[in-house]
């Protein structure tokens, strides 16, 4: 007899997309006039940045820009210049039975990049990078609350866990002059920033995020008259923000994932009106991302028996997901380099970091150390050093996610031939612990079969440490509830060895 079981719906998180598209940036560029040409290309950067995340239907659709800059010298090999370019991209990504509310993570890792000059003027630039895509959302489904028939036992458990509620983001820039002290600078020769957030204070219907800026500049400093071979300086500024994120719906108990990435980094040498005063002026233009997740406790059926006859048991699998935590870690990272031979001076140095393995609660990744350097007669050239570096993750779920920036970096010259590389490592990380419901879904009764009448109304059993009341009932065809009744048991699991009166049916 199919036992009568009332249904209740219960909320869930679900990966709806985990995937990613292969994209290339495929450029031969010709330099503007206002540039000299090339004698040979130094470095080039290749950096997607996304603009906008747009889900409906059953589409993503992911629109960003890839910046390339490239730095290299002219015919005297002693003067450094850059030039700077973009692609637009559209990502198109296909869902399946979205169910609102969703949050959606789209990363863009780089694969590679190759670069040649091939002409004083022109360039030839090839790479591929990857564009990760995440989309979790709220499934609902139908799971037994309580049976109608009296002569079955069931056990309830609880399970937390976390659903999408919102997502939410917000561009703004930040403008800044910046002061260099007494040296003038003739002009900007590269840039780059990136962003820290050191508090997110959640209010009724938005959130404020305040955090860093730490903005790098290597600049041409104005020479003496007559002299041809120029003088070049780097320095960071450290830039302060505060930016309000509208969010419909958010409150504080919810849990809300934040991050303010860099989309444009653009410093410029300017003169002040009135004075002539040399200026550095700096325009960051970043965004501002809030995804927020509602806590949500799940009650179901895990196990169930009939007490007079045979039950058969339909078990079905649920999906939960708990984020456990998410938040940023700041790691110190100590390489040494030994400098190439005919170095004579060091004039910048930068850092890129790519994830290359997750394994034993620990992330690694590969350092990319640029080392841009000149001879003794000021010819520059660029070497690029690579490092493995671990981190640990101390996650306690089984889903882990991990991105790393790099907002710190400096350097000394150690016993005349070794760079000495102190950097800051910030780890974002989300922790999900993604695991699955043994729920109940379905009972029948085998009435045809009903268990022996018993010739007595107690039963005593030997139970060992450990032993489950429940299995103890189940085994005894009787309620857990009278078990620990008569023999005063509050636990769910034993706590010693001991003598137990079962009363039966």
């Amino acid at each position: 007899m199919e036992c009568v079981m009332k249904q209740k719906t219960v909320r869930n998180a679900r990966k709806l997309l985990d995937t990613f598209e292969e994209k290339a940036f495929d450029g031969d560029f010709v330099l503007p006039e206002y540039l000299p040409e090339m004698a040979a290309v130094l470095a080039c950067r290749m950096q997607p940045t996304v603009e906008s995340r747009q889900l409906g239907g059953n589409r993503l659709i992911v629109d960003g820009t890839v910046r390339v800059q490239v730095l290299y010298v002219d015919q005297s090999r002693n003067r450094l210049f850059t030039y700077e370019t973009g692609q637009p991209f559209t990502a198109s990504f296909t869902t399946e039975d979205l169910c609102e509310p969703a949050v959606v993570y789209v990363e863009p890792v780089i694969s590679y990049v190759n670069y040649r000059a091939i002409g004083p003027r022109r360039l030839d630039i090839r790479g591929a990078w990857r564009l990760y895509a995440t989309v979790f959302d709220t499934l609902c489904s139908e799971l037994p609350d309580r049976a109608e028939e009296s002569a079955v036992c069931l056990k309830k458990s609880v399970a937390e866990g976390n659903v999408p509620a919102r997502c939410a983001s917000k561009q703004f820039t930040v403008n800044e002059v910046l002061d260099i002290g007494g040296q003038i600078a003739e002009k900007i020769v590269r840039s780059s920033a990136n962003a820290t957030v050191s508090e997110c204070k959640i209010l009724p219907g938005k959130a404020i995020l305040k955090g860093e800026i730490t903005v790098h500049s290597l600049y041409e400093v104005q020479g003496r008259e007559g002299e041809d071979t120029p003088t070049y300086a780097s320095c960071d500024h450290t830039l302060l923000y505060s930016q309000m994120v509208d969010c419909i719906g958010l409150n504080d108990t919810e849990q809300a994932e934040y991050l303010v990435s860099v989309l444009s980094c653009d410093v410029r040498a300017d003169r002040e009106e009135g004075t002539g005063q040399c200026l550095r002026v700096a325009s960051i233009r970043l965004a501002a991302d809030l995804r927020v997740w509602e806590s949500c406790r799940c009650e179901y059926i895990s196990d169930a028996y009939g007490l007079r006859c045979p039950a058969t048991v339909v078990f079905r699998d649920q999906p939960t997901t708990r984020l456990l935590g998410c938040g940023n870690r700041r790691f110190p990272i100590r390489e040494e380099v030994e400098l190439p031979e005919g170095v004579c001076a060091v004039v910048d140095v930068w850092c890129d970091a790519t994830p290359i393995a997750t394994n034993d609660g620990a992330a690694t990744y590969r350092l990319l150390i640029h080392l841009l350097a000149a001879d003794n007669e000021g010819i520059l050239s660029c070497y690029e050093r690579a490092a493995d570096v671990e981190f640990p993750l101390n996650s306690n779920g089984n889903a882990p996610y991990h991105r790393l920036h790099l907002p710190e970096c400096s350097y000394r010259i150690k016993d005349g031939n070794v760079l000495e590389l102190d950097a800051v490592g910030e780890l974002h990380l989300r922790d999900l612990d993604q695991r699955g419901l043994h729920a109940v879904c379905s009972l029948a009764l085998d009435e045809s079969h009903p268990y022996p009448s018993e010739t007595s109304s107690v039963k005593m059993i030997f139970a060992e440490e450990g032993e489950s009341v429940w299995e103890i009932a189940k085994s005894c065809h009787t309620a857990v509830e009278t078990v620990a009744s008569e023999n005063d048991i509050s636990e769910e699991v034993l706590p010693e060895k001991r003598l137990l009166l079962i009363p039966l049916n």
